[in-house]
């Protein structure tokens, strides 16, 4: 019988093509082709078998070892904390902010809120890039404090009418809350964000947006790991990130909503009261400059209270004190 391709086997028209010894022959050898592919079979799965071992043991390995990282990042933080607080530099205060004994005139007030709004895409873009995001978020809202200052005050109600460049400039300026809050979520998605990382970010976010900020966090790091499940190419390698991914969050819900010894309520708590200090006025974050002299008062004296962002805070507060 010529050499014939089991695959090429039209079995309607195997009896009428061939006799009894020719259709025998092509039986056995579908059986032989049969048991062979038996073999390589139980041969794959007794190698995969033999990696999922592998992948086991590897991930008992990997959890020694994070608990082993996990151990120095919690002496990192307890010379952090003692660091910052030997070389903490004192409050100094912009010059400008100093009362001055002659009230600005409105043209002139005016004229210094729309060049200080003119400078905030640069500043805030700046911080983004340097992920000082707290910083974007605070310049941000102060940029918001004044744009409403014009909505609001009858005196400058109707000046804004007459300065298309205000509203331009808002409009731009308002575009960077979503930037920020993409780039505060994106770095809150990376496998091994530090918790002062991710206090910042969490931080941000509570300042920008009304969101439960527990909530918030679990939800970017399950899409992390879902990211990096589906992303890897290298099963083994899926496994570990995964792993480290769901390690370190732990260790960032430990650190920064429940509280350690050494920072009891939490360090989002600390970041937050920190920026709603009364040290803490935006209007520090601008360039020393003849323009603040003659913003108002009501501009100057701005800042982010704990009430602004109050709800946040007590559910803070509660979670570290159960």
């Amino acid at each position: 019988m010529p050499e014939l391709s089991l695959l090429d086997i039209n079995p309607d028209k195997l009896f009428e093509q061939h006799n009894v010894q020719e259709v025998e022959a092509i039986e056995r050898a579908i059986n032989n082709e049969v048991e062979r592919k038996k073999v390589e079979l139980r041969t794959l799965v007794g190698e995969r078998y033999r990696d999922l071992i592998e992948a086991a043991d590897t991930i008992g390995e990997m959890k020694n070892l994070s608990e082993e990282v996990i151990q120095d990042i919690d002496a990192m933080m307890v010379e952090m904390v003692t660091l910052q607080k030997k070389h903490q530099q004192p409050y100094k205060p912009n010059v400008y902010l100093k009362e001055n004994s002659i009230t600005p005139s409105i043209t002139d007030s005016i004229a210094a809120q729309v060049a200080t709004m003119l400078e905030f895409p640069e500043q805030i873009w700046s911080e983004i890039t340097s992920k000082e995001y707290i910083k974007a978020a605070q310049l941000f809202l102060f940029a918001r404090h004044i744009k409403t200052g014009f909505t609001v005050e009858k005196s400058l109600q109707e000046y804004a009418a007459q300065i298309p460049v205000l509203e331009h400039q808002w409009s731009i300026i308002l575009h960077f809350k979503d930037v920020i809050l993409e780039s505060a979520n994106k770095d809150l998605k990376t496998i091994n964000i530090s918790p002062k990382n991710a206090g910042t970010c969490l931080a941000c976010i509570a300042l920008l947006e009304d969101t439960p900020l527990v909530t918030k966090f679990l939800q970017l790091r399950t899409e992390a790991v879902n990211d990096i499940l589906h992303e890897e190419n290298n099963v083994k390698d899926g496994i570990i990130n995964s792993c480290l991914c769901i390690v370190n969050t732990l260790t960032v819900l430990q650190h920064c909503f429940l509280g350690t010894n050494d920072v009891p309520r939490g360090l989002l708590w600390e970041i937050l009261n920190s920026v709603t200090s009364s040290n803490n006025k935006p209007i520090y974050l601008l360039e020393p400059s003849i323009k603040l002299k003659y913003l108002p008062q009501v501009v100057l004296q701005f800042s982010i209270t704990q009430k602004t962002i109050g709800r946040k805070m007590l559910k803070l507060r509660i979670m570290t004190e159960l």
